[in-house]
């Protein structure tokens, strides 16, 4: 009886109760799993229990969840006031070689605590890079003419991005890097200056004979000769004054001719000019009367040219042309 009363006081419980902490799962984990298994999807594991020494209390217990960054999830108990680092290795619980703990080891268990482990990813991904559309001008290539000297390319970057993963979700993302691994490539247009040289004809008419006259006219180009017709063949072309805008895009006109091929053509009202007419137009020579327009009305002419740019420069202008046939 004097043995047992020297032992009693260095216990702090009952066998009872004892035997009421080992059966609670919710204070001591009973399983003999002792290590975590990584998955696909989420899953709970218990460790197994470290030795609980007769006389613990129900205060010196604590419960510790450990999360891997795939959402899977192991329990185990530790005595209050242990390290992270001691109750992990007693539980047998290892982190995976892809995966970080929020705290250090050294972290002295004081409450129940979850311990979520993150992962960090890196991904690349590419992107293209478009290239520039460059106009020059070409004083060999004629007016309103356009040619692609050289075809563009893409260029392409990589782009690297950092991920953070926490039970099984994406908690950020950022860019950590650009490089440009090729250059785009300039697309070089020539756009055509070379003025096209015009013939000037004065036409001289015999006001008193009924013959036509043969005389030669000197001009400030050339020296032609010239037949002046009788005066009834004097009236046959035609002069008015118009208001001119331009169009581009290529295609095929009403009449059918193809703008890729021949790019002197004016769109007209044909009841002021009639389709198939050869239009001079001062300053700028001589054109077909080759397309119609819906707001093509009266004296009004759209005038065909060779690129938007150009035909945003033309805008809106009076001009003088002569129907010729």
């Amino acid at each position: 009886m004097k043995v047992l009363k020297q032992i009693l006081p260095h216990w702090s419980i009952s066998v009872a109760l004892i035997a009421v902490l080992i059966a609670s799962s919710s204070i001591i984990s009973t399983t003999n799993k002792s290590v975590m298994t990584v998955h696909a999807s989420t899953t709970t594991t218990q460790a197994k229990a470290p030795v609980i020494k007769p006389g613990a209390l129900v205060s010196e217990i604590v419960k510790v969840d450990v999360i891997d960054s795939k959402g899977n999830k192991i329990t185990f108990s530790a005595i209050k006031g242990s390290t992270l680092e001691a109750a992990m290795k007693l539980a047998k619980v290892t982190v995976p070689t892809t995966d970080e703990l929020p705290m250090p080891l050294s972290t002295v268990l004081e409450n129940d605590m979850s311990v979520v482990l993150t992962a960090t990813n890196e991904t690349v991904k590419n992107k293209n890079i478009r290239f520039k559309t460059v106009e020059k001008e070409d004083d060999s290539l004629a007016e309103g003419k356009t040619k692609v000297a050289q075809k563009g390319e893409q260029g392409k970057k990589e782009m690297t991005y950092e991920t953070v993963v926490a039970n099984n979700t994406v908690q950020s993302t950022k860019k950590i890097s650009e490089t440009t691994v090729q250059e785009p490539v300039d697309k070089i247009v020539l756009v055509g200056t070379k003025v096209k040289e015009t013939k000037e004809v004065k036409e001289v008419v015999a006001t008193t004979a009924e013959t036509p006259v043969t005389e030669k006219v000197e001009t400030a180009t050339e020296t032609v000769e010239t037949k002046a017709e009788a005066p009834a063949a004097a009236t046959s072309g035609r002069t008015m004054q118009v208001e001119a805008t331009a169009y581009t895009g290529g295609g095929i006109t009403a009449t059918g001719i193809n703008l890729n091929d021949n790019s002197k053509v004016i769109a007209v009202d044909p009841s002021v000019i009639p389709l198939g007419s050869r239009v001079l137009i001062d300053g700028y020579g001589e054109y077909i009367a080759g397309d119609t327009g819906g707001a093509i009305n009266g004296n009004i002419i759209d005038v065909y040219v060779a690129s938007h740019s150009e035909a945003i420069s033309f805008g809106r202008r009076a001009l003088t042309i002569h129907i010729l046939n």
